[in-house]
């Protein structure tokens, strides 16, 4: 099955409890290790210290609204990625050239997207199912500049890893999205204890997970405790983007709940 949140939990929450009493969970990721740590925080409170994400906000669940059902019911939206991601054709495609998949999905707002993805505008622009290709449309990998966020050291590390492994383990998340939502639904209406200190930290850039959304979401009445921070001119790569803010950010939330006794 891979990447259903209830058997990663059950797994490293009993981890967790066994080597220490509580943890601070933080998202130095993005996407999936955001979704994670705020629903692990829902789910475990007792066994979490502080919650920090990165991008990534906290999606309530709701129990009337099956998102999967949603996205199929709208195809060509923001998330048609996901309904791509669902079938073989997915690996298949990002499989085939993993240095051009790599090239293509590390990108920073800096970068020229013209001479960045090289190959048809007008067929880039269309959504993945209807174009039948996640990244149908962009250059070929020799076509493609190198983002300025990601070094020839690290085009390799990733190139090598993801040959051996392919892409079925990423793509599998997405294709749970409907199995996670019902086990998330226990925690429908549950908000995070006011004693758990948690930091927001969204990017100005981020085309997907924007500002906006996050704003809309009102993750406050769902977390009491709620810190939001803005990082400006950085997308969804905002880590590697502009790491010194993130570090700077990172290390006064740890210093505030360090005077705080919170570590």
């Amino acid at each position: 099955v891979g990447h259903v949140s209830e058997l990663i939990f059950l797994q490293y929450g009993s981890f967790i409890y066994c080597i220490c009493f509580s943890i601070v969970l933080i998202n130095k990721y993005k996407d999936w290790g955001g979704t994670l740590v705020w629903n692990f925080a829902m789910h475990f409170p007792e066994r979490v210290a502080a919650v920090c994400s990165f991008c990534t906000p906290f999606f309530p669940p709701n129990p009337r609204k099956n998102p999967w059902k949603s996205m199929k019911s709208k195809p060509g939206g923001r998330f048609d990625y996901q309904l791509w991601f669902q079938g073989e054709e997915a690996e298949t495609e990002l499989e085939k050239d993993t240095r051009r998949t790599i090239k293509l999905i590390h990108r920073a707002v800096s970068d020229d997207m013209e001479k960045f993805v090289g190959g048809d505008p007008e067929i880039f622009r269309l959504p993945p199912t209807q174009k039948k290709g996640f990244l149908a449309g962009l250059g070929k990998s020799d076509e493609i500049s190198r983002s300025v966020i990601l070094t020839a050291q690290d085009l390799e590390y990733y190139g090598q890893n993801f040959d051996l492994s392919g892409f079925r383990g990423p793509l599998n998340w997405y294709r749970n999205v409907e199995a996670n939502w019902k086990w998330n639904c226990s925690t429908a209406g549950k908000k995070l204890s006011v004693g758990i200190p948690a930091l927001m930290v969204a990017a100005s850039d981020d085309a997907v997970l924007t500002p906006s959304m996050v704003e809309s979401l009102r993750m406050s009445d769902w977390i009491p405790s709620l810190e939001t921070k803005y990082i400006q001119d950085a997308g969804h790569w905002v880590l590697q983007e502009k790491p010194d803010q993130v570090n700077t950010i990172l290390k006064e939330w740890l210093n505030k709940l360090n005077q705080n006794s919170r570590l």
